[in-house]
């Protein structure tokens, strides 16, 4: 990474194998494009739908390697410049799109 860059820890899926090891990883932490939210995760839920994605039943439309957790709450922490709806602050819950390749398992999401 870069000089001053900030990251974040994410949980990341290289295999659908739910059984698999899974890892914590270094990412960068990522920046909204204009119609998008960053929301800073306070809690992911793991459920049947990740447990589906991590044996393979969606494969041919989530990629790898990905981030787990399709239900998240948190704060907003960042809007795109085109977001009129939220705020920094704002308390969210949030559903991640299936094919999402960054899910709730990392310290913050874009949706």
């Amino acid at each position: 990474t870069s000089k001053g860059e900030r990251l974040m820890n994410s949980v990341l899926v290289q295999t659908f194998d739910v059984d698999n090891v899974r890892y914590i990883k270094d990412m960068k932490v990522p920046v909204c494009s204009a119609h998008e939210i960053r929301i800073k995760v306070r809690v992911c839920a793991l459920d049947g739908l990740d447990k589906k994605v991590l044996r393979g039943e969606f494969s041919s439309f989530v990629a790898l390697p990905l981030t787990p957790g399709y239900q998240v709450s948190g704060v907003v922490d960042q809007t795109g410049s085109s977001v009129r709806n939220f705020t920094k602050g704002d308390a969210v819950v949030a559903i991640i799109p299936l094919d999402t390749r960054y899910g709730g398992g990392g310290s913050v999401v874009l949706i």
